[in-house]
């Protein structure tokens, strides 16, 4: 008789993934098993990893209901709510929601594993606080988007699940949270960036973002190119000067064109870098045209002996008059003689006040 019960309970267990206490209790009363037979039935059903579930929890009875947490989470709940308020009702979800029991995981893990639906949806929803939680403190540490946060943070609570290994793992109350806050940081995007960096990136840059976050400097007009600022944090990322001032403007605020021409202040500043290096470029471009005009009025080999002498034209390297002698079939002496002729011709004030201004 005892195994057409437990038989008939096992087979309700299989089709929702665990039984209530009432068809536990109905069963066993409509086959009038004595009370001394009830823990046994119990036990057999618990061995065979058949979830019993109470469905008749009153609200107000915290007797079977205890929560070993030592948080104050709704102090948390309050402040998400402040941040986010489209975020009421899924937090009034969780509040509803029994927090984990003693030892519960233990029961859950290997059954979520195996595809047991509703122990996999207890263990997630049991352990959703802990998820608001980490967000939370991600969200005022580096001011990432909260709701996204708490979305990564819940793919990181699924994958805790599926990872964890009984017997290497102690708890999973100390596993899951590392697994939480992994996947919320890969995902997350510092504040103010506009584009999506590599994982390996952002490590450097929420670094980066904690030093300038704790930075104070009264000295500095612009705390984002303070030399004491640029100087931590190339020790702390072990960088060079000019990788460090990289990392610092890679978190400045984006701005849109039209917010940059409103206002002096929010006007483009690049401290004239671009400047200097675009007027370098075009006097460089222009020497580069006024020599070789000059150069054109010499004779063929002068003008090939002064190219490769001083790596001018398309030759990027000086040679030694040896070398260029070897090119022409020439001696040492005869190639320094043509050198010499043409530097002569080219102080000529006729060719040389193209080029004068550049000296």
């Amino acid at each position: 008789m005892h195994q057409g019960i437990i038989k008939y309970i096992f087979n309700q267990y299989k089709q929702k993934g665990y039984v209530s206490e009432d068809v536990v209790f109905d069963a066993l009363i409509d086959n009038n098993i004595p009370l001394d037979e009830v823990d046994h039935v119990c036990e057999t059903l618990l061995s065979m990893g058949v979830l019993i579930k109470n469905d008749n929890v009153d609200e107000d009875d915290n007797v079977f209901i205890y929560d070993r947490s030592q948080t104050d989470f709704e102090e948390i709940y309050r402040q998400v709510i402040e941040i986010d308020e489209s975020l009421a009702p899924f937090i009034d979800e969780i509040r509803i929601i029994t927090p984990p029991q003693h030892r519960e995981w233990y029961n859950l893990i290997l059954q979520a594993q195996n595809g047991n639906s509703y122990a996999k949806e207890r263990i997630v929803l049991m352990y959703l606080r802990i998820v608001i939680k980490t967000a939370l403190y991600h969200h005022q540490r580096y001011n990432i988007s909260l709701s996204e946060a708490i979305q990564d943070g819940c793919i990181g609570l699924i994958i805790a699940v599926e990872k964890f290994e009984v017997g290497k793992q102690d708890n999973f109350s100390q596993y899951a949270p590392w697994w939480i806050r992994q996947y919320l940081m890969r995902e997350a995007e510092p504040a103010g960036t506009i584009f999506r960096y590599p994982v390996h990136h952002k490590d450097k840059m929420f670094l980066t973002y904690d030093i300038i976050s704790q930075h104070n400097c009264d000295k500095c007009m612009d705390e984002r190119l303070c030399p004491l600022l640029i100087e931590e944090v190339s020790q702390k990322l072990e960088c060079d000067y000019s990788e460090a001032v990289t990392w610092i403007h890679s978190l400045s605020p984006a701005l849109s064109c039209e917010e940059m021409l409103e206002t002096d202040e929010n006007s483009f500043n690049d401290n004239d870098i671009f400047e200097e290096k675009l007027d370098d470029f075009l006097d460089y471009k222009e020497l580069k045209t006024n020599l070789d005009i000059v150069l054109s009025t010499l004779k063929d080999r002068e003008r090939k002996v002064i190219e490769f002498r001083f790596g001018l034209g398309n030759y990027s390297e000086p040679m030694t008059l040896e070398e260029i002698g070897t090119i022409f079939n020439l001696t040492r002496e005869r190639i320094r003689q043509i050198e010499s002729k043409a530097i002569k011709r080219l102080r000529h004030p006729s060719r040389s006040k193209a080029i004068k201004s550049y000296w």
